[in-house]
């Protein structure tokens, strides 16, 4: 058995895969500053307080409204 699992390993394949994903990716504006600002977070999880300065900026400078944030 182990000799033909080795033959066949080098001259078949197994299997094959191929996936391929292809997706446009919007970014909130107040990720982007934040990206921009601080960086990505090491631990994955934005501040929430640094996150709530650059909402509060960005709605005071009319860049989004409040209602973007629910969508």
């Amino acid at each position: 058995l182990n000799e033909y699992l080795e033959n066949m390993q080098q001259t078949s394949y197994f299997f094959s895969a191929n996936a391929t994903f292809n997706t446009n990716i919007e970014l909130k504006p107040w990720y982007r500053v934040y990206l921009d600002t601080y960086g990505a977070p090491n631990d994955g999880v934005f501040d929430s307080t640094l996150l709530a300065g650059i909402i509060e900026e960005l709605i005071n400078t009319g860049e989004i409204t409040e209602d973007e944030l629910l969508y």
